[in-house]
């Protein structure tokens, strides 16, 4: 959301890390509206059978595109990503 209207990012949007170390730096990018760097601080993990779940909370920081076109920076926003992987 931006200046309270949501802008939607119909491209795939890919979330790199390290699925060893989830506190190293994510890379967060889609084809051409997404480009973050997001910076973990702390991790909760939760395991329970057939499902790891990876919370981080961290802060962002680079570019994203609304939907007018205009390039919107990003600089140490703090926010939310996880990683969670089930087996059924």
């Amino acid at each position: 959301m931006i200046d309270g209207r949501v802008h939607k990012i119909a491209d795939a949007v890919d979330f790199g890390y390290d699925p060893r170390d989830y506190l190293q730096p994510w890379r967060i990018r889609s084809e051409s509206r997404v480009d973050l760097r997001f910076f973990p601080m702390r991790e909760r993990r939760v395991r329970v059978p057939f499902v790891e779940l990876h919370q981080l909370i961290g802060t962002f920081s680079g570019t994203v595109i609304d939907d007018t076109g205009e390039r919107v920076p990003i600089d140490d926003m703090v926010g939310l990503a996880e990683s969670v992987r089930a087996r059924w």
